[in-house]
């Protein structure tokens, strides 16, 4: 039922056949984003076919790989953005699939994909950030903020940030933020 989080129910699906550029990942976590459950509490407009793609992010093990896809295996850890990761079984385009880093868990992977995808084309596309450049991010200790951090930083910009409370500015001071 729209409106309330304790009727979310996920439906059984059947597995599809891969296109040729496609990744089938069997899924051991996935991210919860905000944008997630502010559709749920119908706190969003509707979508045109009025169905939101929940699961946008996940990590896990690559279980089939289409006709085309060279650069994974099968049985690789990998993490995702794509649609529909709330299910056993995530399909994503080869493009959007990367190796998951080996010092972090699952959960800690899954987490990573949408915020990190999301300041980085903020900030390498439309903000055209370069080294040298100073960049304010506000509500810097969230999750697109942190990405943000990281992101501006790994550019080589200087990174001026707000944060809500004092033990988030201590964390991103902790972390090299001295603005």
């Amino acid at each position: 039922r729209p409106g309330s989080l304790s009727t979310f129910f996920l439906p059984p699906e059947v597995r599809q056949p891969l296109a040729d550029d496609e990744v089938e990942i069997e899924v051991k976590a996935t991210g919860l984003n905000f944008i997630e459950v502010l559709f749920s509490l119908e706190m969003l407009p509707d979508l045109v076919e009025g169905r939101f793609p929940y699961g946008l992010e996940c990590a896990g093990i690559v279980s089939r790989c289409g006709a085309q896809v060279g650069r994974f295996q099968v049985g690789d850890e990998v993490v995702a953005f794509t649609n529909g990761c709330y299910k056993a079984f995530a399909v994503a385009a080869s493009r959007t699939v990367a190796p998951k880093p080996a010092t972090l868990s699952m959960a800690q992977a899954a987490t990573i994909p949408a915020a990190y995808m999301t300041a980085w084309h903020a900030l390498t596309g439309p903000g055209r950030l370069v080294a040298g450049e100073r960049i304010l991010i506000h509500s810097a200790a969230g999750g697109v903020g942190l990405a943000a951090v990281h992101v501006a930083r790994w550019l080589g910009a200087e990174v001026l940030a707000t944060a809500g409370t004092e033990e988030k500015r201590a964390y991103l001071q902790s972390i090299g933020v001295d603005y």
